[in-house]
């Protein structure tokens, strides 16, 4: 497994852990807003050898602090710790 910043190409992967995840899930368009417009996001991918998304974090740094956004792991992966290490 590798911890990697997100970029837009891994927005469907991640929209669909968020919609398996959350009762009241992100849209795709929040996710990629938050990768084009809000300087202040920051996003990471939890991903395995095969490319798949297992998990994702997401935090906005205002200076020295973090408000976390979002921490999800995808189902199948859950209770292995990956959501730990992402954080």
């Amino acid at each position: 497994m590798t911890i990697r910043r997100m970029t837009l190409a891994d927005v469907d992967q991640v929209h669909a852990i968020e919609l398996a995840t959350f009762p009241v899930p992100w849209s795709r368009q929040s996710l990629v807003d938050e990768m084009e417009r809000n300087v202040c996001a920051r996003y990471l991918v939890a991903v395995d050898d095969a490319g798949s998304i297992l998990a994702y974090a997401g935090a906005w740094i205002i200076f020295d602090e973090a408000n976390v956004t979002n921490v999800a792991v995808a189902q199948t992966h859950r209770g292995q710790g990956i959501g730990k290490q992402i954080m």
